[in-house]
């Protein structure tokens, strides 16, 4: 995990200009959560760099929509991570992970609508898995199911977006994120 940074801003393409990626190197690929409230629309895409990203999962509840991208990116400690959304958001926040050594951008994922937002997913000995959840109110998680917290933020608008990853086995994985208030969505994958 590298960091969350959010955009309070009423846009529909947020720019987050010098973000940090983490350590450059020939096969790293660059993680990207995406949390967009108020518009009820989907993530159109995401690029690292100037790089399009593969967008693993891309789903909305409400006005609340999360999704997940992942792209190669080997050049650069910091990058412009551009996420451009089908319509007009009212803020868009993103947590950046990088990883090494995967042979495609490619990830099992799911989404849960749930509260707690729940899903059981495959997975390989020494994979990961990004969790991450958008909530059109100010909400915190409490995240279980082998994932750990690295952001649970509430936007100047009062709209909530948490993150989480751990490490997986070959056995799978069920991350579970319960919200203190109303559910949001909640978006997984596995790599």
């Amino acid at each position: 995990y590298i960091g969350n940074t959010n955009d309070d801003t009423d846009l529909t393409t947020y720019t987050f200009a010098a973000h940090s990626i983490g350590t450059a190197t020939y096969n790293r690929c660059v993680h990207v959560a995406v949390h967009g409230n108020g518009g009820g629309v989907l993530v159109s895409s995401v690029s690292v760099g100037g790089v399009a990203a593969e967008i693993n999962v891309n789903v909305l509840n409400g006005a609340a929509t999360a999704a997940i991208a992942s792209a190669f990116v080997p050049s650069g400690t910091t990058a412009s991570i551009v996420v451009v959304f089908a319509g007009g958001q009212l803020g868009c926040r993103i947590g950046v992970w990088s990883s090494i050594g995967l042979p495609h951008t490619s990830a099992i994922s799911a989404s849960s609508t749930a509260d707690p937002a729940t899903a059981t997913l495959t997975a390989t000995e020494g994979g990961f898995c990004i969790a991450a959840t958008s909530v059109n109110s100010a909400n915190t998680l409490t995240w279980t199911g082998g994932v750990t917290e690295h952001y649970d933020a509430t936007s100047g608008e009062n709209r909530s977006g948490s993150g989480a990853s751990g490490a997986t086995t070959a056995a799978g994985i069920t991350p579970s994120g319960d919200y203190s208030t109303a559910s949001g969505i909640g978006v997984f994958a596995t790599f």
